[in-house]
């Protein structure tokens, strides 16, 4: 069966709508983005037409991928390349996330990624690099005009508790570790009790 073919299919059947195909060993992939209530719903009305062109029953499986947006699915590719562009740079570094979101907006896109191993500024300007790299792929794929990249360390940047290190005396929790290195003594804390 013909994937151009199928594509124009889905696009007449969905007002504005971007496909993508592509079949690898009998499996039909379809990327789509049209407007829907929900994913249940744009899943049904494809692969109705899909039966209707009958696609379901010349190939093994179908996956369908539906974005509510044209951006939306622009930027999910995205986000699969800088993945895999990140790739020798979380290698031995596997027990930390990377997370990456992927916004397009007007003409910019931008990139945030966010990994307790961008701790290191070595591995944040690497991170940065293995996505210059690629800085012309991104930009034909989305259509932005520029890329702007923003590395951060995965910490919250708010307090996540008003006192941190060194402040072991709080009223609320007199348990904190001894300045000394010493254990407290049995059933009492380190601060003295309230009289």
């Amino acid at each position: 069966m013909d994937i151009e073919f199928l594509e124009s299919e889905i696009r007449k059947n969905f007002s504005d709508a971007v496909v993508e195909a592509s079949s690898q060993g009998g499996i039909l992939n379809l990327l789509v983005a049209f407007e829907a209530k929900n994913g249940k719903e744009a899943n049904n009305k494809i692969m109705r037409v899909l039966a209707d062109l009958g696609a379901l029953d010349f190939f093994s499986a179908v996956k369908t991928t539906w974005y509510p947006s044209k951006n939306k699915m622009l930027e999910d590719k995205v986000r699969g390349f800088v993945f895999s562009a990140l790739k020798p740079i979380r290698r031995g570094s596997y027990e930390y996330s990377v997370g990456v979101e992927v916004e397009l907006r007007n003409s910019d896109l931008i990139i945030s990624l966010a990994s307790m191993i961008f701790m290191s500024s070595a591995k944040s300007n690497d991170a940065k690099a293995s996505i210059v790299e690629i800085n012309e792929k991104l930009l034909a794929v989305s259509g932005a005009k520029r890329i702007i990249i923003h590395v951060g360390d995965g910490l919250p940047s708010y307090p996540q508790h008003s006192s941190f290190e060194g402040d072991d005396d709080d009223e609320w929790n007199p348990n904190w570790p001894s300045k000394t290195g010493k254990p407290s003594g049995k059933g009492r804390g380190n601060n003295p009790p309230r009289r």
